[in-house]
């Protein structure tokens, strides 16, 4: 378990944040689709402004893998968790 720290986390979440953005961005109505929602105009913008949010989670988790101060990377874990736990609270 010595290979999970906090930069393959960070490095892992960047990964798949860019690439769930790619697709809101570039193919909102497939994706959409792929998760069996209605792909409508509004949809597809919303997918979008989604998906432009998934590049600033990328950039931020990207930029937070090579941070020096171990605080900095924690605030930052904090952050992501609870915005996470934010979006169980609405889905719930």
């Amino acid at each position: 378990m010595n290979n999970l720290n906090l930069r393959n986390v960070f490095l892992a979440n960047s990964i798949v944040a860019f690439a769930f953005a790619l697709g809101f961005l570039l193919g909102p109505e497939a994706l959409l689709k792929l998760f069996g929602l209605s792909a409508g105009a509004t949809e597809a913008l919303t997918a979008q402004f989604f998906g432009t949010a998934l590049v600033a989670v990328g950039l931020i988790t990207w930029f937070a893998k090579d941070f020096a101060d171990p605080d900095a990377s924690k605030a930052v874990a904090l952050s992501l968790f609870f915005a996470a736990l934010c979006g169980l609270v609405v889905t719930v």
